[in-house]
């Protein structure tokens, strides 16, 4: 990595969001052990949502690996292709082979951002305090009982899940922003490219 790239990397505080992405997997790898359910081999079902909103910061990782791998541009490109033709699941999502629904992969999973890294295995903060189990539809359908039951567990506090609202908090924080305004994926992403971009433009 060269000095330029080194201080972008810095200023953005790459290692800590990394870091924060870690322990959100390894907490999330803890539940999922608990609480003994998982995604389906190749499900893509969440990443089929048409409407995913995610912020800028989240992404900025994978932003900086694109232009340090040189793939910018041609990832730029396909979000501007995705854009004409009114198609708003996430780029970096590869359908497997057919035409079966929901399936497929990440094609960038290590990079990946927040939300898909805590989406389906996290709670989220109700008005009183409370702690609502996040699970997604095809494991709440499967798994109706087992799924009331989790809840019953995090209500009575026998058993703690990866919060939402807390690691979003904790971003904000991290990046000294605390509005983090949300945006459809793929802007999220053209917004994070460009910034990283902009910054290896015109960084001393």
């Amino acid at each position: 990595m060269n000095e330029r790239l080194l201080n972008i990397w810095k200023k953005y505080r790459m290692d800590e969001l990394l870091a924060l992405y870690e322990e959100a997997d390894n907490f999330t790898a803890q539940f999922k052990n608990v609480v003994g359910l998982d995604c389906q081999t190749f499900c893509g079902h969440c990443c089929e949502k048409k409407d995913i909103e995610v912020t800028i910061y989240e992404f900025l990782p994978l932003a900086f690996s694109l232009w340090e791998k040189d793939e910018a541009d041609l990832w730029l490109q396909k979000i501007e292709v995705a854009e004409k033709v009114g198609d708003t699941i996430c780029v970096f999502y590869k359908k497997a082979a057919g035409e079966e629904k929901g399936k497929g992969f990440c094609v960038k999973y290590g990079l990946r951002g927040l939300l898909c890294r805590l989406f389906g295995f996290s709670v989220l903060k109700n008005k009183n305090g409370g702690h609502i189990f996040a699970v997604c539809s095809v494991l709440k359908i499967k798994n109706i009982l087992s799924i009331e039951h989790i809840q019953e567990l995090l209500d009575k506090g026998v058993i703690n899940a990866p919060s939402m609202t807390d690691y979003y908090s904790r971003l904000s924080c991290l990046v000294n922003d605390f509005n983090m305004p949300m945006y459809p994926v793929n802007t999220a992403v053209k917004k994070a490219v460009e910034k990283i971009g902009y910054e290896i433009e015109n960084c001393e």
